[in-house]
Formats: C-alpha cells, sequence, structure tokens
C-alpha cells in the first residue's frame, strides 16, 4: 500500500508538470515555508507560489525523473532530475534534492538543495 504522503509528493510534482498552481497552493499548508540552498532564504506560500509560476513560466514541458523517493520520519525525501525546454526549445536538465516535512494532505517544510549557479547559467542559455 501506498504511504499517503507519498501520494501527495506525486500529486505536487504531477501538479508542477502540468501548471496546476491551484492544486500547489492547496498542497501547501498556509503557514508553509519554503527553503532553497542556492539563496538560503525562506520563502511563505505566496512566495514560493510566484517563483514556481516565473520558472515554469519561463521552462516548458517539465518532467521529473525520480531517482529517489522515500519516506522519513515527518515527511518524504527525494532526489531527482527536473527535465524541461526553455523557451527555444534546447533542453534543460537540473539534479535536486527536496525534503518534504507533510502529513497526508499538506506540505509544511520544503527543503530544496540544488546548484544555484548550475540552475541560473542554464536559466540564462
Amino acid at each position: 500500500m501506498t504511504d499517503a504522503r507519498i501520494t501527495l509528493i506525486e500529486r505536487f510534482f504531477t501538479a508542477i508538470e502540468t501548471n496546476d498552481f491551484a492544486t500547489i497552493e492547496a498542497i501547501y499548508a498556509d503557514d508553509v515555508i519554503v527553503w532553497h540552498n542556492s539563496d538560503n532564504k525562506e520563502k511563505d506560500k505566496a512566495g514560493s507560489l510566484k517563483i514556481l509560476r516565473s520558472v515554469f513560466g519561463f521552462l516548458t514541458t517539465p518532467r521529473y525523473e525520480v531517482l529517489r523517493r522515500y519516506t522519513v520520519p515527518g515527511g518524504v525525501a527525494q532526489s531527482h532530475i527536473l527535465h524541461a525546454e526553455r523557451p527555444d526549445g534546447t533542453p534543460f536538465a537540473i539534479n535536486a534534492a527536496i525534503f518534504f516535512e507533510c502529513d497526508e494532505n499538506h506540505i509544511t517544510r520544503l527543503e530544496e538543495f540544488v546548484d544555484g549557479d548550475t540552475f541560473r547559467r542554464q536559466m540564462k542559455a
């Protein structure tokens, strides 16, 4: 039987892949905290949604290649490769790891680890 937290995280990534920001907003707890190692700053729900809309308004056809995903006490850990295309059709790919604190219905904290320099370079290329 699939753990409900895994199902929640699968819904989260499917929503990103389909630009379904209403579902992302519903999955995020109202007081969610989203932290990225690339800038070492915490974002609230509105701030995180703004970043997601910006990134996935630029990149097209996002697809997550999950390398590892498993439950941990209080949440889910995942490493993946984000594959997408830039507006000119050239490929974009970046490795990342995310630790989610969540229950069966909401993500309460998300910590994303990605090489910020590589990400910024690929977004400009």
